[in-house]
């Protein structure tokens, strides 16, 4: 497989946040909020996708359910899991400011509400979990 871009740390955390507030149902390329955030990090909504399937399978939740999630999770992504979660008052899925995020989209998908998105934070999910 070829080597694509490497994804940066803040790209990392923005890819963790939203791991952590849709339902792994939701990690699809064709999916609206996949679509619209690899957008704005500069990525493919393929990219994206597979980046939060490499991260389902370091998660023990998902274990548990017997979701193994993709094989191609790398030393920097099991790096940054062990941070976000050690530190995830300050790096967790809260509202945290985002440079990424600053535009609400113009149609609100299933199982989503609409956060502080117009002030730059990450979009805020109902989990289904």
């Amino acid at each position: 497989m070829s080597q694509g871009k490497r994804w940066t740390r803040d790209e990392l955390l923005v890819a963790l946040n939203i791991y952590h507030k849709l339902p792994f149902s939701m990690f699809d390329a064709k999916r609206r909020a996949i679509i619209e955030l690899a957008a704005k990090l500069g990525r493919t909504p393929g990219s994206l996708a597979m980046k939060l399937g490499n991260l389902a399978s370091l998660d023990p939740v998902q274990q548990l359910r017997g979701v193994k999630g993709l094989e191609g999770a790398s030393n920097f992504d099991r790096e940054m899991w062990a941070e976000f979660h050690a530190r995830s008052e300050t790096l967790g899925p809260v509202r945290r400011p985002c440079k990424f995020l600053v535009e609400p989209p113009a149609v609100v998908e299933p199982g989503e509400r609409i956060g502080d998105r117009e002030n730059g934070y990450l979009p805020d999910f109902l989990p289904e979990r």
